[in-house]
């Protein structure tokens, strides 16, 4: 109504989807990798659980997922609409978001088995 319209290039929505699709791959990476260092972090919490690492462990797997879910819809773009449109995005969050979900849940019930045994 009395402006121009902008003129976009044909490419603009690959380029962000592409983008969107990269940083959404680092964040699939980043919730595979506690997954991954498990058997380690069972070794390391068999000595001593420090209160860093559950600070750093309520982060990771309480905050960060929390984040990725929320990501979108903290931009006002509401989930089904992410959903309807770009699903591989939708399931890449869903995926990344129940790995550090469950990785987390694991911790929590291995810290609780460790304590148990420790006063047995």
């Amino acid at each position: 109504m009395g402006t121009e319209t902008k003129d976009i290039q044909a490419t603009a929505y690959m380029q962000s989807h592409i983008l969107i699709n990269v940083v959404l791959l680092i964040i699939l990476l980043t919730s595979i990798l506690p997954l991954i260092r498990i058997k380690r972090w069972c070794a390391k919490s068999k000595e001593k659980v420090r209160v860093s690492s559950i600070i750093f462990a309520i982060l990771i797997h309480a905050v960060l997922p929390t984040l990725i879910l929320n990501l979108f819809t903290i931009q006002g773009i509401p989930m089904f609409v992410v959903y309807g449109f770009a699903p591989d995005v939708f399931i890449v969050q869903i995926i990344s978001s129940v790995i550090l979900y469950l990785v987390g849940v694991f911790k929590l019930i291995y810290c609780v088995y460790l304590q148990r045994k420790s006063v047995e």
